[in-house]
């Protein structure tokens, strides 16, 4: 959870570290690569809806992610895997809704 925290705080990282900068890509390649696979659009340019369902799919996990850390998502789960089926669940809904 800490990670998480200081990732979104910009007065104690240094946005201009070559490492950061690395990690922080990677991180985003990787819901990219996912949003133009749902899309069919591997190589397409990052423009228009593909960029808007992009922007959507990263801002629905870093919310649900904030919610959970914070305790706000403990009401609308089952039990011990309650999390982890809101997590597929979400998934499946991220892809699903940016796609159509």
């Amino acid at each position: 959870p800490q990670r998480f925290r200081l990732t979104f705080s910009r007065s104690r990282l240094n946005g201009d570290d070559p490492v950061y900068q690395a990690a922080a890509g990677a991180a985003f390649a990787e819901l990219e690569a996912a949003i133009r696979l749902a899309h069919g659009a591997p190589d397409a340019p990052l423009e228009g809806s593909l960029r808007a369902a992009l922007t959507q799919a990263w801002s629905v996990v870093h919310g649900f992610s904030y919610l959970l850390l914070e305790g706000h998502v403990a009401h609308m789960t089952d039990g011990d895997d309650g999390v982890d089926a809101l997590l597929e669940g979400g998934a499946d809904f991220i892809l699903i809704e940016t796609v159509f």
